[in-house]
């Protein structure tokens, strides 16, 4: 592997001679000779294929497509927000959740909705090396969630059940985005892991809040009962 793959391989995302061409609309041939002539950053592996920066590719598209996209996503943003926001307030007003659930419960699961949102279209937007940081605050907010909907008496399944419904959602709605932006197939594929891969995050970081404040109540009870 040459410098520069040692250099960006873990801030950077490298793709195929063939999924790069295809993101900039080029034959795998004209990819070659941009790189032969210096004006593409790639590496050779090993096995003689040639792999290149997701970023570096990026660049070479007409400012008007990269704009283009950037104007999709935040409709994308804003779709995926409406229709979050709708599904957690129908799922608010089924039992279990209609009687345990107050105006801050209710608040927190909005917040949550906003911050799952702003989350998976940054993942969207952003290299590997960012990914983290901008889910940081939808992480920490779904835990609180989880925490909350524990102490007002919601089971876990139910936590489960409902996150994965609005994983499903948020998977549908961006598939349908890839749909819509005409993405090439290794490019919608990542579009789908990226959010399938936020939304579990969110969930799994409820469950652990809600599993917290499950196993301090029994630890407490459990003193209790010994006195």
């Amino acid at each position: 592997m040459s410098m520069v793959a040692h250099r960006h391989g873990r801030t950077a995302e490298w793709i195929s001679i063939h999924e790069a061409a295809s993101l900039v609309g080029v034959s795998p041939a004209t990819l070659r000779r941009w790189c032969d002539a210096g004006n593409v950053e790639a590496y050779t592996t090993p096995g003689g294929h040639r792999r290149f920066s997701r970023r570096a590719i990026i660049r070479l598209l007409p400012a008007e497509l990269a704009a283009a996209t950037d104007v999709q996503l935040d409709r994308l943003g804003t779709v995926l927000l409406r229709k979050v926001r709708l599904a957690s307030r129908r799922i608010a007003a089924e039992p279990p959740w209609s009687a345990a659930l107050g105006d801050a419960d209710r608040e927190d699961l909005e917040r949550l909705a906003r911050q799952m949102v702003a989350g998976v279209v940054s993942a969207l937007r952003v290299d590997s090396s960012r990914r983290r940081r901008v889910l940081s605050p939808g992480t920490a907010v779904a835990r609180r969630c989880g925490e909350r909907l524990a102490h007002q008496g919601i089971e876990l399944d139910a936590v489960v059940e409902a996150g994965l419904l609005l994983d499903a959602l948020v998977v549908h709605e961006v598939a349908d985005a890839a749909g819509r932006l005409a993405l090439d197939g290794s490019s919608a594929a990542r579009w789908l892991d990226l959010t399938a891969d936020c939304a579990n995050k969110f969930l799994a970081e409820a469950m652990r809040g809600h599993a917290a404040v499950r196993d301090a109540s029994a630890s407490q009870a459990d003193r209790a009962a010994r006195q």
